[in-house]
């Protein structure tokens, strides 16, 4: 009796473990939550010397992520999505430049220009990173209402 206990005990130990490693291996795939935001650009006084739209996307796992692009997407009712590669273009330092190869809890951001051009931008309906899988990583639908809120109430 003791021995079918242990044999059991011990399958069950390799079901889980197997169950496991496909999990691990085959399902779950690393995440990219992005986020964008109005971010201002301060000299060492603090005063403001220029205004931005950062799209910041942070790995949160398992595992690493390339990200190629920043991409975005215009859903219209009973058509099909159209979906376009953002280049950003505000000078300086901050921006990573893409492709990035991110290890978890390791960021990338990109930063636009927060000006009344910008319309292109809010018209779309979602923005966000393509991985190297070609799997799309879309900013939060909160961050992306706020801004354009943001930018209605400075521009329009």
């Amino acid at each position: 009796m003791l021995a079918i206990v242990i044999s059991a005990v011990s399958a069950s130990i390799a079901l889980f473990a197997l169950g496991w490693n496909i999990y691990r291996d085959v399902i779950a795939k690393p995440r990219l939550k992005a986020h964008v935001s109005v971010y201002d650009f301060r000299d060492q006084d603090g005063k403001i010397v220029r205004t931005a739209i950062m799209l910041r996307g942070t790995n949160w796992g398992p595992g690493e992520i390339v990200v190629e692009k920043t991409i975005t997407c215009t859903k219209r009712f009973f058509r099909k999505a159209s979906y376009g590669v953002v280049i950003p273009d505000v000078p300086g330092k901050q921006a990573d430049v893409l492709p990035k190869r991110l290890k978890v809890s390791e960021s990338v951001q990109q930063f636009f220009p927060y000006t009344k051009d910008a319309a292109e931008i809010m018209a779309t309906s979602l923005i966000g990173f393509c991985d190297s899988l070609g799997r799309y990583h879309w900013a939060t639908t909160e961050s992306f209402k706020q801004l354009r809120a943001q930018w209605r109430k400075n521009f329009q």
